[in-house]
């Protein structure tokens, strides 16, 4: 083999690794990109449905390890005093 084919062999392969790699790298970064979407997806869900439970002047328990509070509009507080 003559040293000029070598050299083609050689970069060829370089530019075989070069587009896996950069191929690679997109593929990671678009799941990362689709992992944090569907996290923000799920806080607007939650948020969502935490606001509809209140609306609706009920309490709506929320959970954060072993610890649970019930929460309440105000407004729904302050008509409760009136009828009272």
């Amino acid at each position: 083999m003559k040293t000029k084919d070598i050299i083609l062999i050689i970069l060829a392969v370089l530019l075989v690794v070069s587009f896996g790699y950069i191929g690679y790298g997109k593929y990671q970064n678009d799941r990362l990109s689709l992992f944090k979407q569907g996290g923000q997806q799920g806080y607007q869900y939650a948020i969502t449905q935490i606001v509809h439970g209140v609306s609706t002047c009920q309490e709506v328990p929320l959970t954060v390890g072993n610890k649970t509070i019930n929460i309440v509009a105000v407004s729904c507080l302050k008509t409760q005093k009136s009828t009272k």
